[in-house]
């Protein structure tokens, strides 16, 4: 009952209610469950907290930043979410590692450290690739900019979370030319392969054009290829996360 509590108060596969996270607390507290009469106690004192969604990556990390320094909460309860905040780190630097090793990009170990401990930036993630992948989007929380590899992580978000519409989005625009936008454009920058065009007048264009509202790829291109899968990766993960799904839904209707 407790853990059902928690679940609704962190909004763990649920969305956020704190409410209906009581009524399970004072159900567990019937049954004497000290740490849910702590938990009571909390959320009777503090501010009403703003909700979070299922799907927010960042909201959620903040809210266990948050819970976890909190000094009024009793040790059981600040251990509670010292252990979910590590588990969350710690899933963090396996998957900006593991891509790094797959891909042979070149990241700094302070860099790693900052993505997986720093400061965060309030973008909207669904799961932890695709908030890496914006990340390397926009060049944050310790990441530089890197188109590749935004790229190759959006296309492991959308292996791993089909569902999440926003990754689909923008690999659209990281694979529309940056010229005029034609979508499915095939000319690549060769010296980055991160930018693309519709033909060499797109990419002429761009690289004659002023700096507004952003400057032409040629003042920003990395002139080396940080950062790339090899042949036949993203296709073998498809066909392992189809076979992984079709077994799941044997044991669901089993």
């Amino acid at each position: 009952m407790c853990n059902i509590g928690l679940l609704y108060d962190e909004g763990r596969g649920v969305e956020r209610n704190i409410a209906k996270a009581r009524e399970w607390w004072e159900q567990a507290v019937e049954h004497g469950c000290q740490k849910s009469e702590t938990m009571l106690k909390l959320t009777h004192t503090e501010a009403a907290p703003q909700p979070i969604a299922q799907n927010d990556y960042v909201a959620y990390e903040k809210m266990l930043l948050e819970r976890s320094k909190f000094s009024g909460g009793g040790s059981d309860y600040v251990s509670h979410y010292v252990d979910r905040l590590g588990d969350l780190w710690t899933a963090k630097r396996e998957t900006l590692l593991g891509i790094v090793q797959d891909t042979s990009a070149n990241i700094s170990d302070a860099a790693v450290e900052l993505f997986v401990g720093g400061p965060l930036r309030d973008h909207k993630a669904g799961d932890r690739v695709h908030h890496l992948a914006l990340c390397f989007l926009h060049g944050r929380c310790g990441l530089e900019k890197n188109l590749r590899m935004a790229k190759e992580a959006f296309k492991l978000a959308e292996i791993y979370y089909p569902d999440n519409a926003a990754v689909a989005e923008e690999l659209v625009k990281l694979r529309a030319c940056v010229t005029c936008g034609k979508r499915d454009a095939r000319l690549g920058c060769k010296l980055c392969r991160g930018v693309r065009y519709c033909d060499i007048r797109c990419q002429q264009k761009d690289g004659a054009r002023g700096t507004e509202p952003h400057p032409p790829h040629r003042e920003t291109c990395s002139r080396a290829v940080n950062g790339i899968m090899p042949p036949g990766y993203f296709a073998r993960l498809r066909e392992e996360a189809a076979m992984e799904r079709e077994a799941m839904e044997r044991e669901v209707s089993n």
